[in-house]
């Protein structure tokens, strides 16, 4: 008795069922690293600080100071000015929509140096 070479229709029934589960698992996988690189991607822009958030930081504890006695007025008047020459900065690198990485590093580097400025002056550190 000869063999029929056309499957049977169990047969390929079982091939599409593990071809489905294949394809089911790859694309549960594909979506769950999708989920897991946009997670991070939101998670590292949140670390980085907003330039205007930083100002009003600044700002407040500028204010703070003086509310509390800890800053005198002309020192109030120092740091307040160097926040608006930050500023400043700021608006003229954004003129061109965007800020370069060195723009971006010379911002970083005076704000840095305000908010020591800042503590110095709150905790009457001598100047140097």
């Amino acid at each position: 008795m000869e063999q029929s070479r056309t499957p049977s229709v169990l047969s390929v029934f079982r091939y599409k069922e593990k071809d489905i589960m294949k394809h089911t698992l790859i694309a549960a996988v594909a979506a769950l690293a999708g989920i897991s690189f946009s997670v991070g991607a939101t998670a590292q822009t949140r670390m980085q600080p907003n330039p205007m958030q930083q100002n009003r930081m600044q700002h407040s504890r500028i204010q703070q100071g003086v509310r509390s006695g800890e800053l005198n007025r002309s020192e109030a008047r120092y740091l307040r000015q160097q926040n608006r020459y930050i500023d400043r900065m700021k608006r003229y690198y954004m003129q061109d929509g965007r800020y370069t990485m060195q723009e971006r590093r010379n911002i970083r580097m005076r704000e840095q140096r305000l908010n020591r400025r800042i503590y110095q002056m709150k905790h009457h550190y001598p100047q140097r």
